[in-house]
């Protein structure tokens, strides 16, 4: 990971924490020449990730030393933070990550501080809004109270931007965000079921457990509460746990104090098998990797476990309160993610819908006869602009099938979308079960007459479908159209996407040096179940 850290204060303060990560820090002043300078070494480094931050201190200052009004003070610092963030997504292809400012009182005004359009409260509240930042640091303030945030003697002495013992707070939080740049992301979170989402040891009788509205049974009905929210960002939720199926399925059925309900669970291993056995299959069931999976168990004896046969699972360690799970779990970043889609808030629904293929495959002989029965429609078109927040996504999201494993930011995306060297092209898939949404990406840059697999990934969602056969045999007649003769991929191996090792040669191409090339006029069309077709939007 290559980083550049930007700050207005003694951005030094953070490199003993980023020990193996290759960095390129700037502070104070150079980080408005090293931005806005286009052959500045910041743009030299090639940085994966480039994080600015910015301190209230500074602004404050700047604030109670204006000669100005406040409305053209406020101008002033949006235009500026605006163009900054310009000049970086026009010479850069790293992602970006602006932090906001802590917003906090200067008591002017009293109680009516918040109330108050001049103050300087109001004023780190608006640059806020609408700078729409995603370097959260104000929240993070707030969690830590601002009390133990500031010490104006470590700024005076230092120029650091909060106490030295919260810099590793900082830290984790950018970690995160980097994780995430990387398609490290948790797409399911599995949970215990007694002493966790409910409290007491199920038994035959199911009344025996603690739930309710009041009382202790209240910490575990806002705990499923906040778990639900989880489900409808996004995140799916499945079950590992040891007790008996049909008790279980009638709690979450029946129980009239539950939140979370059976079709809010994505996948249930309820057996007495050891939980990491569990965790395992619920992953090839959802077809996601360990490394996107948390789990959650009141008991330090199964997370040990689960570390130690799953290393790649995050067990998360709970101090043993029921009543802190939520704070505990608020407190790190899980759940970070580089973008949300209208595709994460159907992500339970579209899994409950791929749970009804899985059931229905079972009753075909043939894998031929349940594509046919499927009834798949598929659309290919060029990029649209309505769509590139979820393009975005899939190339921040998706390891497996990939064959490049390139992270395009929402800028970077935005250019191909206008630049005629490139052709963009996004895959929609449906069946009579439902709709898939958009599920692929596949990005030629055309030099002359050839064109280069510049990208294509296919989302874990739909493998097994013969979806790749449909997206190559349309894209070779749209390249066809467009007089390119001859088409060059390349395949860049990662620990995650061996599974496209061998894609060019069954498509036919072959080897050249490290490169893949194909003559057009060479192409056979592959077999595949899938009808052109337009994708049915909700």
């Amino acid at each position: 990971m290559r980083l550049a850290l930007l700050g207005d204060f003694t951005i030094e303060d953070f490199k003993p924490y980023f020990l193996e990560t290759t960095l390129f820090m700037r502070s104070f002043s150079q980080v408005e020449e090293v931005i806005l300078n286009p052959d500045s070494e910041l743009y030299k480094f090639k940085p994966d990730v480039i994080v600015v931050m910015f301190s209230t201190q500074v602004l404050r200052a700047r604030y109670h030393q204006r000669s100005t009004s406040h409305v053209v003070f406020y101008e002033e610092v949006l235009r500026y933070h605006q163009n900054l963030r310009e000049q970086l997504e026009q010479h850069s292809q790293s992602r970006i990550v602006i932090s906001n400012f802590v917003e906090v009182s200067d008591r002017l005004f009293g109680n009516h501080d918040h109330l108050i359009e001049t103050s300087f409260l109001q004023l780190t509240k608006d640059l806020n809004n609408a700078l729409r930042s995603n370097l959260d640091i104000n929240s993070l303030a707030a969690f830590y109270g601002h009390e133990n945030w500031f010490d104006a003697r470590f700024w005076y002495l230092s120029k650091s931007f909060c106490h030295p013992r919260l810099i590793p707070k900082v830290t984790e939080r950018i970690q995160s965000i980097c994780r995430s740049s990387l398609g490290a992301q948790v797409k399911c979170v599995v949970l215990d079921l007694d002493e966790t989402i409910w409290g007491g040891i199920l038994g035959d009788d199911g009344r025996d457990i603690i739930l309710g509205a009041e009382g202790e049974g209240e910490i575990y009905r806002d705990f499923q509460a906040y778990l639900l929210e989880l489900k409808r960002r996004g995140i799916l939720l499945a079950v590992a746990s040891k007790n008996d199926l049909s008790n279980v399925l009638d709690i979450f059925r029946h129980h009239p104090e539950m939140i979370l309900r059976e079709s809010d669970i994505s996948v249930f291993k309820v057996n007495w098998e050891n939980k990491a056995d569990s965790i395992a299959q619920i992953a090839r069931e959802l077809n996601i990797g360990l490394d996107s999976m948390i789990f959650i168990d009141d008991s330090p004896l199964e997370r040990s476990l689960v570390r130690s046969l799953l290393p790649e699972v995050r067990a998360v360690e709970f101090s043993g309160d029921p009543a802190l799970y939520i704070t505990e779990l608020t407190s790190t970043d899980y759940f970070e993610s580089s973008l949300l889609t209208s595709v994460d808030e159907r992500r339970g629904e579209l899994q409950q819908i791929e749970s009804e293929r899985t059931k229905l495959r079972t009753s075909f002989m043939s894998l031929e006869d349940f594509l046919r029965d499927l009834q798949m429609r598929g659309e290919i078109t060029p990029f649209k602009a309505d769509d590139l927040e979820r393009i975005v996504q899939l190339t921040q999201r998706t390891n497996q099938f990939n064959l490049r494993t390139q992270r395009y930011n929402l800028a970077q995306t935005k250019k191909i979308l206008q630049d005629e060297t490139y052709l963009p092209l996004s895959v929609t898939l449906s069946d009579r079960l439902g709709h898939h949404g958009l599920v692929s990406v596949l990005i030629f840059s055309i030099r002359g007459d050839i064109a280069f697999v510049d990208q294509w990934l296919l989302s874990c969602r739909v493998f097994s479908r013969g979806l790749e056969n449909f997206i190559m045999n349309e894209a070779m007649k749209i390249l066809k159209e467009i007089k390119i003769s001859k088409v060059v991929g390349e395949y860049l191996p990662t620990e995650k996407n061996k599974n496209v090792a061998n894609l060019f040669k069954d498509f036919g191409f072959h080897p050249v040096g490290a490169l893949w090339e194909i003559a057009i006029t060479d192409y056979q069309d592959k077999p595949h179940f899938i009808n052109q077709g337009p994708y049915e939007r909700d």
